[in-house]
């Protein structure tokens, strides 16, 4: 059986206090908590009120850490579509080849490639993101520590937020919106890594 055709496991329902709870809520977003049954009706009221930063960092912690790094690697290439430096382009395809057959050993490696004094930070926080997403966080002789909790989606938000810098400021909120659309796609199961093999 492949990868492809396995059966995916059922995904844990949660709740929106369960899933704001793991970050700062923006103040304008949480009046709309005690109104949202739902986390897809939170982030449609977030949407409806064109607060898509807020939307993209409840999706953010929405999204398990592993789905979170591979929404952050396609919100990669759509920024750098037209030409990412050969250094991006082949940091991106190490993070999936990871997803596609994690390794301890390329886990780390990636970890190191956001160490790189020259490194830009939306790639810093990405790599960082894919460290924290599983894993010990001490060298592979020493006992287990776990990451702490939600720390590889706290990454995964700086690295987007760092993105949207990158754009002009006219043409963030599409920048969001765009994000946003791609990760939503990935929540439903619609753009997973498998299917970049």
């Amino acid at each position: 059986m492949t990868t492809a055709t396995m059966a995916k496991p059922p995904r844990k329902t949660e709740s929106v206090a369960e899933i704001t709870a793991r970050y700062k809520i923006g103040e304008e977003a949480a009046a709309f908590l005690a109104k949202s049954e739902t986390p897809s009706a939170f982030l449609e009221k977030c949407l409806e009120q064109k607060l898509v930063v807020d939307a993209a960092q409840f999706l953010t912690y929405w999204l398990p850490p592993k789905k979170a790094v591979w929404w952050c690697v396609l919100d990669f290439w759509w920024t750098h579509r037209e030409q990412p430096t050969p250094e991006t382009a082949a940091l991106l395809d190490g993070i999936v080849r990871w997803l596609q057959e994690p390794t301890d050993e390329m886990r780390r490696d990636i970890r190191d490639v956001g160490r790189r004094p020259d490194c830009e930070n939306a790639v810093k926080f990405l790599c960082n993101a894919v460290f924290f997403s599983e894993g010990s966080m001490n060298r592979a002789d020493r006992q287990h520590v776990d990451p702490p909790a939600a720390m590889c989606n706290t990454q995964v938000f700086a690295a987007l937020k760092n993105l949207a810098r990158t754009q002009p400021r006219e043409d963030r909120e599409f920048f969001w919106r765009q994000i946003l659309h791609i990760g939503l796609e990935v929540r439903q199961d619609k753009n997973d890594w498998i299917l970049a093999e």
